[in-house]
């Protein structure tokens, strides 16, 4: 059987349309002659549309391309060998046509070799043009480096003696392009080794950093790299607010500059400044944060497609009712629903409006909410017991909060699809939670010097564990049982 193989795994990725294409991809004698490629190709794609699970046998591949000779399996392998290079060639084919720049690059290479002026000139106008609707990621930079390459060595060519501009304008847009990746790499480097302890060995970064501190007022004019190096800045002086503040001004004047895919690389690195500054305990920056995604709404950066991500929206309403911007969150929830994808509409507004009523201690309308959210996804079923959690702790309904902490440690123990952090940061809640419940229960018995001992001890296990999520929430609550003098 040949279902597992990368032929199958290849031609299972084409869609309705591509599959069509393919089919006279392989009959095109400019591209194939081989009579038995066109037949396995037909057979593959026969059986395939029947049934995507269907098996395909080698043997039974023989007798469709090679009647009753007598049966080699070499011959099945070679054909499908060679229909496995025409599927790599025909998706490589599609990528080429999705790039119109590329497409313009190779035919100014091919017309300047055979001597076209004329067809050369008018091409790199075009391509000029095209340039000129790009927008200014790296990449732009790049492509404007193979215009002037080309255009130099046509000049070159022609052996024209006079002066041109387009050496000078190469050298220009190669060390633009190369600053900007390597800012990048060297970012994404400084970002891996905060996060995962990763380590590299950035070679030229030291000469990159001195030469662009030199030529400042140059590289500030091209976003690309006084962006990308004012992020290194904030990986690299974290502490150095002023870092942060000029890369949220220079993402407001330019995200519009870059790609969608660039300029939420951007905004992530700002985003996670301010996420490590809020864990430092300095929530003057969930303002900061709650500003970033303001402006991502607003430029609709944060839009995947015609979508806003259910996460992205869980994550808005979180930083929003942690500022107690209860108003603007209700509009948010209610105006933003349509954007979440259908498939997880709904989920992600009961969940999120279930939130809100919890986080205003409307209670009964949080818990009807939660009643309707479908645990489909392991984040969402996190995330409605832990509040659930939190709301029999405030309302002191004993029975079904130790009901939920059981509950809760099962499902915490024989999930294995949540990760060893979730798990771990959710079992000190529920543990933590469950200790300081007793003590609310029992008050200052047998004596308030006992009690006060046992809030204590707990608090210092608290500060000491730090891994848990709703950190500052269960702080709140075990300061709240200190018996006021």
């Amino acid at each position: 059987m040949i279902n597992n193989s990368k032929l199958i795994d290849l031609y299972r990725t084409l869609d309705t349309i591509e599959k069509r294409r393919f089919a006279e991809y392989v009959e095109s004698p400019f591209f194939n002659s081989n009579k038995q490629v066109v037949l396995l190709n037909s057979y593959i794609a026969n059986l395939l549309e029947k049934d995507e699970q269907s098996p395909i046998y080698k043997k039974k591949i023989y007798i469709r391309l090679f009647g009753k000779q007598k049966y080699v399996e070499q011959k099945v392998s070679d054909t499908m060998t060679f229909l496995m290079r025409l599927l790599e060639s025909y998706i490589s084919q599609i990528r080429f046509e999705k790039i119109k720049l590329v497409q313009k690059e190779f035919l100014l290479t091919e017309l300047r070799e055979r001597n076209l002026d004329k067809h050369f000139i008018s091409n790199s106008n075009d391509y000029r043009k095209l340039l000129e609707k790009k927008n200014q990621d790296a990449s732009f930079y790049h492509e404007r480096y193979i215009l002037e390459r080309e255009l130099d060595h046509y000049f070159i060519k022609k052996e024209v003696r006079k002066s041109n501009e387009s050496l000078q304008a190469k050298s220009d847009n190669l060390d633009i392009y190369y600053l900007s990746e390597k800012l990048k790499d060297l970012c994404e480097m400084e970002n891996r080794k905060n996060i995962i302890g990763a380590e590299y060995n950035p070679k030229m970064k030291s000469e990159v950093l001195e030469h662009i501190k030199h030529n400042q007022k140059l590289y500030k004019s091209i976003p690309i790299v006084h962006i990308y190096y004012t992020i290194l800045l904030c990986l690299t002086e974290p502490k150095k607010s002023d870092h942060f503040l000029e890369l949220k001004s220079e993402l407001k004047k330019h995200a519009d500059h870059f790609s969608r895919e660039e300029a939420r690389q951007m905004y992530d690195h700002a985003q996670n400044y301010c996420i490590k500054r809020i864990n430092s305990g300095e929530s003057d920056f969930l303002e900061q944060l709650f500003s970033i995604y303001e402006s991502l709404l607003e430029n609709r950066v944060i839009f995947e497609g015609a979508y806003l991500s259910q996460w992205d929206y869980k994550n808005i309403v979180s930083v929003a009712m942690r500022l107690n911007k209860f108003d603007w969150t209700k509009q948010f929830i209610e105006n933003f629903k349509k954007h979440i994808a259908p498939d997880s509409r709904e989920n992600a507004y009961e969940y999120n409006l279930a939130s809100y009523y919890y986080s205003k201690k409307d209670y009964r309308d949080a818990l009807k909410l939660l009643q309707k959210v479908e645990f489909t996804d392991v984040f969402y079923h996190l995330g409605a017991k832990s509040m659930l959690l939190k709301m029999y702790y405030e309302l002191e309904e004993v029975e079904p909060f130790y009901s939920l902490v059981d509950a809760f440690k099962v499902y915490l123990l024989r999930n294995k699809k949540i990760s060893v952090y979730q798990r771990t940061v959710h079992q000190n809640l529920v543990k933590y939670t469950k200790n300081a419940f007793d003590l609310k229960l029992k008050g200052p018995v047998p004596s308030r010097t006992i009690y006060e001992k046992a809030i204590q001890k707990l608090k210092d296990k608290i500060n000491k564990e730090k891994n848990i999520t709703n950190l500052q929430w269960l702080q709140e609550q075990v300061n709240e049982l200190t018996i006021d003098d």
